[in-house]
């Protein structure tokens, strides 16, 4: 009986100094969205996420922790706020700046949420020391900026895998156009084909290949040729398909010069003829 009579005293004992413990624990910020010093927070919804151990969200707890908030600028300037709970969301208040005017947040600024010591739980514990979180809204300008470098690499980067691909399907386009034998005895086992039509339609092909590769070279070789008469040609210079005598287009050469020449060949002619017959 002693003995069961220690474990009972033992037991209350534990349970009366976790009871202290809790009790002794009080209220607590156990963390915050934005946390204390981050940096490229929200301009839009200019504000801070308070999460609290106990429970803070009854009437008379709302109206009394009213005062102990406050949101200031770099400059020190207190700027309007609107305090929320929920019941469904225990411990949580989120104070939000009240830009329901003109005004609006800064962007690339610092601010600050001021705490006060005095805030308090549905119980009535208090945070005992006044509590600062201080946040920079986003730098607009400098992300724009990043931004718009990304989208330059991600431009150079399609160009590059574009130009890539296209370099691919050239060269496909070359591996098509070789010719690749094929193995008659694996083709006559796969198609069941005898060798002899394997090779003699094997034959067929390459003939065909060899004379689409000879078509295409002789055309490459004409265009190639047809340039480089095109560059060497002057600016009055015309090309012409052959040569036609001048009378073609009704025109005329120096007068006499035609008829003095074949004149003169047949007199030549008739002298070399009357040598000839004195030498016999």
């Amino acid at each position: 009986m002693k003995r069961i009579g220690l474990i009972f005293s033992l037991t209350v004992l534990l349970v009366a100094m976790s009871s202290m413990f809790v009790f002794a624990s009080g209220l607590k910020l156990d963390s915050t969205y934005p946390t204390d010093g981050q940096n490229n927070t929200s301009i839009e919804n200019l504000g801070v996420k308070l999460y609290f151990n106990n429970e803070v969200a009854d009437e008379e707890t709302i109206l009394a922790n009213k005062e102990c908030f406050a949101i200031k600028d770099k400059d020190g300037k207190e700027i309007p706020i609107r305090i929320l709970t929920s019941p469904e969301q225990e411990g949580i208040v989120m104070v939000l700046a009240d830009y329901s005017g003109d005004e609006s947040a800064a962007e690339n600024s610092t601010y600050t949420l001021y705490i006060s010591g005095e805030f308090m739980d549905n119980s009535g514990s208090v945070l005992g020391k006044d509590q600062e979180i201080s946040f920079t809204t986003l730098n607009q300008s400098r992300n724009m900026m990043i931004n718009m470098g990304m989208m330059g690499v991600m431009f150079a980067a399609i160009f590059f895998v574009s130009q890539k691909a296209m370099k691919k399907n050239k060269n496909d386009e070359k591996d098509q156009e070789r010719y690749v034998p094929v193995n008659p005895y694996k083709e006559s086992k796969r198609t069941g084909k005898s060798v002899e039509e394997i090779m003699e339609e094997e034959s067929k092909r390459k003939a065909k290949h060899d004379a689409k590769v000879a078509k295409k070279a002789a055309k490459h070789k004409t265009e190639d040729s047809d340039e480089e008469d095109e560059e060497e040609l002057s600016v009055n210079t015309y090309k012409v398909k052959k040569c036609k005598p001048i009378s073609t287009v009704g025109g005329k050469t120096k007068s006499g010069m035609i008829e003095k020449a074949e004149e003169k060949a047949k007199k030549e002619a008739a002298k070399k003829k009357v040598q000839n017959y004195k030498k016999k």
